[in-house]
């Protein structure tokens, strides 16, 4: 399983505006996929929405993303600042992707690390990767 991941950043004032526009559109969107979840910020970087979307693979996702689905995608261009879509693994405990009933108040913390010294370029390496000399 695969999950799309998608960070919008909108202007200050307007996540009211897009959820609603959101959930209006969504109806004939969720007939074709599910939606996994869907959130807006209250700390950290304000004024950002995420939307997270199952797919069994690749192909999957291909496949919904070709089909012309009434409504769909939300009228929301207007609001939208920048626009990022991360596609992530699920880790092999992660439990099964399923309805159910969850909290209200959610964390997600993006992490980056140095690459392991047996992976890292010489520290004399310059900026193209060639040495000085």
């Amino acid at each position: 399983m695969i999950f799309e991941m998608r960070t919008y950043r909108l202007q200050p004032g307007s996540v009211p505006e897009v959820e609603k526009r959101f959930g209006e559109a969504l109806t004939e969107r969720v007939k074709v996929s599910p939606l996994g979840a869907f959130f807006h910020t209250e700390v950290g970087p304000l004024n950002h929405i995420i939307h997270i979307w199952p797919y069994d693979d690749l192909q999957h996702r291909t496949r919904v993303r070709s089909q012309s689905i009434a409504n769909w995608p939300p009228k929301t261009q207007e609001f939208i600042v920048e626009m990022e879509s991360k596609i992530v693994n699920a880790a092999p405990f992660c439990p099964a992707f399923t309805p159910r009933q969850h909290g209200n108040l959610y964390e997600i913390r993006t992490y980056t690390m140095q690459p392991p010294a047996s992976l890292s370029r010489s520290s004399s390496a310059g900026p193209s990767g060639s040495r000085g000399g």
